[in-house]
């Protein structure tokens, strides 16, 4: 990954593959999303701009404008962010039992941006 500031806004280039990437990008994409994050700043970015190339397993644009800020919660990146909904839940599971294999009532609505498809 190679993220390079500028006066005219910068470059982020990501290349991945190999075994310990283990995600492929499908295509084209309506919309292309990345979130990075250095020591405990969060960087984000809304592709658009000038699409060059989308296709299956790339994706490459030029000019792409900042969002005006990043989203607060990025699910699935191994960090624990907790919202005032996340903790709800976990009071509503820990009432509910704590069960290990069911959904307790209310709790998946909480929880709607986080959870994997069925």
């Amino acid at each position: 990954m190679l993220f390079k500031p500028g006066g005219n806004g910068g470059k982020l280039k990501i290349v991945a593959k190999g075994e310990n990437w283990p995600w492929e990008l499908g295509g084209p994409n309506d919309l292309v999303r990345v979130h990075w994050r250095v020591e405990n700043e969060w960087f984000c970015v809304e592709a658009g701009g000038v699409v060059k190339k989308n296709e299956s397993g790339l994706y490459k644009a030029a000019k792409i404008a900042a969002p005006a800020s990043c989203p607060t919660e990025v699910c699935g990146n191994g960090v624990v962010e907790l919202t005032p909904d996340h903790l709800q839940a976990i009071y509503e599971w820990i009432r509910g039992g704590a069960p290990e294999d069911t959904v307790v009532s209310g709790t998946a609505e909480l929880l709607a941006t986080c959870l994997p498809d069925p």
